[in-house]
């Protein structure tokens, strides 16, 4: 039988380990795969530490990403954290519940888009384990990072100024295709594929900001990324800081594409950006003394830097367009 022959059931839990061991390494100047546990060392920086579970039919469906974009995602969501707090990454740790009737070739294909994304951002495995699951797929990555000052999502002041470094809501419209194909195919819209491809790699493959992360976290600065809408990232800022952020939503920058399939799915582009999340960008408050400093310096990256409003004192809230709107996040329960 080819190695990645046939399901789980056949090929066993020592399959699953030693093709992670083989995919991913078993470490050089530290221990990894195949011992109780990994043993890595820090010096002279604070560690930062991020996990985040993905489960099946919430967070991704078999039928609409292959195994390699899961892969991808999986790792690209915790870097996202580790970029949060001006961070880089060192060391993961991977938790899988697989049934037993999962393909080998899934499995492997999984390893292998985890492991590009995380030769891209200087990431290494280093262990993990992998129990059966009655029905779902559920994956859980721990990620370690290294910073000599982690930037918070708290502290800001009056007058720092709120920016971006990415395109809001395209992830969302990417979902959205994903979930319409039929409307696609009988669309009027066919001239706009490339459009439709760009937004669903954005929601299949993000991409981390890892060096942008750096960059805003030189100075002073509260930091997150955006996993759940600008609407609730600048709620968190605004929460972390005491202080009322106010959004002009003619700065919030939406991508043409997003804009396109927004019609098509008839609904207004702007609710994408607020509410629909994944986008995996930064966002960030920043004294207006480092603006032209950090927009320089993520021109010079190739990353989006767009101010989009303006902390103020008041109570903890965010104003769009001087409205308090209700949110309505993406919530597990």
């Amino acid at each position: 039988m080819e190695i990645n022959d046939g399901t789980l059931a056949q090929l066993g839990e020592e399959w699953v380990i030693a093709r992670a061991a083989k995919i991913f390494g078993t470490g050089g100047q530290w221990v990894g795969i195949g011992d109780d546990t990994a043993v890595t060392k820090i010096e002279k920086a604070s560690a930062v530490t991020t996990v985040d579970l993905l489960v099946e039919g919430i967070h991704f469906r078999r039928e609409t990403s292959s195994a390699y974009d899961v892969g991808w995602k999986a790792i690209a969501v915790n870097l996202s954290d580790i970029a949060a707090m001006g961070a880089s990454p060192l060391w993961a740790v991977l938790g899988l519940a697989l049934p037993k009737d999962t393909p080998g070739s899934w499995v492997e294909e999984l390893f292998r888009g985890m492991k590009e994304i995380s030769e891209k951002f200087g990431l290494s495995i280093v262990g993990g384990d992998t129990v059966g699951s009655p029905g779902k797929i559920f994956i859980s990555l721990t990620v370690i990072g290294e910073a000599e000052k982690p930037v918070l999502r708290t502290g800001g002041l009056p007058g720092w100024q709120i920016l971006v470094t990415g395109y809001a809501g395209a992830s969302a419209a990417g979902l959205w295709l994903l979930e319409n194909s039929e409307k696609i195919e009988n669309s009027e819209n066919l001239e706009n594929i490339e459009d439709f491809a760009r937004v669903i790699e954005k929601h299949r493959r993000p991409v981390p900001q890892i060096e942008a992360g750096k960059v805003i976290g030189r100075g002073e600065a509260c930091l997150l990324d955006n996993s759940d809408g600008l609407f609730r990232s600048c709620q968190l800022l605004a929460e972390g800081s005491g202080l009322t952020a106010r959004i002009d939503s003619k700065e919030i920058p939406i991508d043409e594409p997003t804009r396109r399939v927004a019609e098509l799915a008839g609904v207004d582009p702007l609710d994408w950006a607020l509410w629909g999340g994944e986008d995996y960008h930064l966002v960030a408050a920043v004294p207006n003394s480092r603006l032209a400093e950090i927009s320089s310096s993520l021109e010079g990256l190739g990353v989006l830097c767009r101010v989009v409003g303006v902390l103020q004192a008041g109570d903890p809230k965010v104003l769009i367009d001087e409205k308090r709107l209700e949110a309505h996040p993406f919530r597990h329960f």
